[in-house]
């Protein structure tokens, strides 16, 4: 049988009409079979984030009357996180409890982090290595930083900033109103 091409773009591969079907029916198949990495029950993050201790993570209290608290998983040096993280006085001011949990993108991100949680100040050098500041503690062996990235990936974290409410539901970066919306249907 004759295999038709099509000109490929430079650098990829020509694919054949027969290699092409056999990749959908493969895909199909995989459709057919069902999920491959079922997403945790909110009930099951929310249990998660229960259990997580309170000591390991760098807790920004509300200011006023404490009307909601959010986990959220970071990177010091994902723009996004900073963006959230120089909001962080209007999330205070709307009565939001933030905590935050390290979820390092990549190995430089993993170092800071771990000197940021092995700092005797842990929220000063948060609040450094979130400006773009080099942080000077040293790394300890006790950073919960390892054990908050595999819980974020466990409850479903796959990019940060990723902000999670007490009911268990895993979140983008929100606008303030819209967050406090839902927050507000949640309790």
């Amino acid at each position: 049988m004759h295999e038709e091409r099509s000109r490929p773009a430079r650098g990829a591969a020509a694919l054949s009409r027969r290699g092409l079907l056999a990749g959908a029916a493969a895909a199909l198949a995989l459709l057919q079979a069902g999920p491959l990495l079922a997403a945790p029950s909110r009930e099951a993050v929310a249990e998660a984030l229960a259990a997580l201790p309170e000591r390991e993570l760098i807790v920004y209290q509300a200011q006023g009357q404490r009307r909601h608290t959010i986990t959220v998983f970071t990177d010091v040096r994902c723009p996004y996180c900073r963006a959230l993280h120089r909001n962080l006085q209007a999330y205070r001011e709307a009565g939001i409890r933030v905590r935050y949990a390290a979820f390092p993108l990549s190995e430089r991100s993993r170092r800071i982090m771990e000197r940021v949680w092995c700092s005797d100040e842990p929220r000063e050098a948060l609040e450094w290595a979130m400006a773009g500041g080099e942080v000077q503690a040293a790394s300890c062996s006790d950073a919960p930083v390892a054990e908050h990235r595999r819980l974020g990936e466990r409850i479903g974290v796959s990019g940060t900033p990723a902000l999670v409410t007490p009911e268990g539901r895993v979140l983008g970066m929100l606008p303030l109103e819209e967050l406090l919306s839902l927050l507000s249907r949640e309790e």
